[in-house]
Protein backbone atom coordinates (compact mmCIF):
# COMPACT_ATOMS: atom_id res chain seq x y z
CA UNK A 1 0.00 0.00 0.00
CA UNK A 2 1.70 3.45 -0.62
CA UNK A 3 0.53 4.63 2.94
CA UNK A 4 3.99 4.76 3.73
CA UNK A 5 4.55 8.11 1.44
CA UNK A 6 5.39 11.38 2.74
CA UNK A 7 2.99 13.00 0.81
CA UNK A 8 -0.32 10.23 2.01
CA UNK A 9 1.08 11.43 5.67
CA UNK A 10 0.95 15.18 5.32
CA UNK A 11 -2.76 14.63 3.72
CA UNK A 12 -3.82 12.42 6.62
CA UNK A 13 -2.37 15.27 9.09
CA UNK A 14 -3.78 17.68 7.46
CA UNK A 15 -7.40 16.31 6.93
CA UNK A 16 -7.10 15.16 11.02
CA UNK A 17 -6.06 18.97 11.31
CA UNK A 18 -8.97 20.27 9.63
CA UNK A 19 -11.60 17.52 11.39
CA UNK A 20 -10.19 18.72 15.03
CA UNK A 21 -10.68 22.45 14.39
CA UNK A 22 -14.56 21.89 12.76
CA UNK A 23 -14.97 19.62 16.15
CA UNK A 24 -13.54 22.34 18.29
CA UNK A 25 -15.88 25.23 16.17
CA UNK A 26 -18.80 22.98 16.90
CA UNK A 27 -18.32 22.77 20.59
CA UNK A 28 -17.14 26.38 21.28
CA UNK A 29 -20.98 27.32 19.27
Amino acid sequence: MGDKSPKNKEKKKKKAEKKTLTILANKSE
